[in-house]
């Protein structure tokens, strides 16, 4: 490592798994919080970025910290994901969790290939460490990468890092399920808010929810990014949205239910303020 200053090569901390299942824990019930849980490995590596590859996803879908968000932008737009020499580490990953660039790379290459000398090392860039993990049969990659002045992850660092392996598996498979059941979610709601002869902005509650915070006024909004949001935040959905035989309706005020029973109110209704809708022997009040 000539010319690695030891005062800047970073090792990783004692506290790397201090909090880090809470934010896995985060992480499955919002994949957004993704980039938090790399930074925190970032941190407690010594690292200088990192980014999230998936199998099962596009470039464009890939998640990164901030710091690497101009190299993972020239990466795909580039095409260096097509053909990057570190997919050499794939097997590796596959089986003991984590492969470096000195399992497959020399020294010599690193000081030709242009992998490393025209896209990494223009954004400073040069040693990388991959924490691989399977999501049904998918392979997916924390990829952390380190400048040049930071040196290269050694064996005790990598062996720290492997233990993260099979957390991020739990955590990955979790969010897989998380994301399906969401789609199968948007899919429903859609559905719901079509056969009541609605939008999904009709459906929206501003009174005592994040409306105003999430900027939820803005007319430019698309309908899946509303109903994303009241799936997020369940509190933004004005209820009851009642399905009956008869059809789907968004009942309120609430007598506009008594139109959806297919027998009929058998007894006596009253609205939440008191006020009498049937009487009971069933007949509506005037």
């Amino acid at each position: 490592m000539s010319g690695v200053r030891p005062d800047l090569f970073a090792r990783l901390h004692d506290d790397l798994e201090s909090g880090f299942r809470e934010d896995l824990e985060e992480a499955v019930v919002d994949p957004a919080r993704w980039p938090d849980l790399a930074e925190r490995v970032v941190r407690a590596s010594g690292s200088e970025g990192a980014l999230l590859l998936r199998s099962d996803r596009t470039g464009l879908e890939s998640l990164c910290t901030a710091s690497l968000a101009d190299a993972s932008r020239r990466y795909f737009d580039e095409g260096w994901h097509r053909d990057d020499h570190r997919l050499r580490g794939i097997p590796l990953m596959r089986t003991r969790g984590i492969a470096v660039d000195q399992d497959f790379t020399t020294p010599e290459e690193i000081a030709r290939l242009p992998f490393y000398q025209d896209l990494l090392a223009s954004r400073g860039l040069r040693w990388f460490a991959g924490i691989g993990f399977a999501v049904k049969g998918r392979l997916w990659c924390l990829s952390l990468q380190r400048t040049v002045e930071q040196g290269p992850y050694e064996p005790h660092e990598q062996r720290r890092l492997a233990t993260l392996s099979p957390l991020l598996q739990r955590a990955g498979l979790l969010t897989s399920m998380v994301e399906r059941a969401r789609l199968a979610g948007l899919t429903q709601a859609f559905e719901l808010i079509d056969r009541a002869g609605i939008t999904p902005r009709d459906l929206l509650r501003e009174k005592g929810t994040p409306y105003a915070e999430l900027s939820l006024s803005d007319t430019s909004l698309s309908d899946e990014a509303l109903v994303d949001a009241m799936m997020a935040h369940p509190i933004l959905i004005n209820r009851p949205l009642v399905v009956s035989p008869l059809g789907v309706k968004l009942c309120r005020p609430s007598e506009a239910v008594l139109d959806l029973l297919p027998s009929g109110q058998l007894a006596a209704f009253a609205k939440e303020d008191g006020e009498q809708v049937v009487d009971a022997s069933g007949q509506r009040v005037a």
